[in-house]
């Protein structure tokens, strides 16, 4: 179980790159990275599924496509 306060950071920063203009993101990456873990992928596939439902297929998409760039650094 992943504490509270870390589970927040997750939503902040998915929050913040799902707000920003791309091309920051990166660096808000790079500003983030001791929260890019398998526990942030997780929850990006959450929100992903969540704003899927909601009907912004973009924003999901996108949030998967940054995941999947984590992904490869982090296995």
């Amino acid at each position: 179980m992943i504490d509270e306060n870390r589970a927040q950071a997750y939503l902040q920063l998915i929050y913040t790159l799902l707000n920003f203009p791309n091309g920051e993101d990166s660096q808000i990456l790079m500003d983030n990275l001791e929260l890019l873990d398998l526990r942030f992928l997780q929850a990006c596939e959450i929100i992903a599924a969540t704003l899927e439902e909601d009907g912004e297929q973009d924003q999901a998409n996108y949030l998967r496509n940054i995941a999947s760039h984590i992904g490869e650094f982090i296995k």
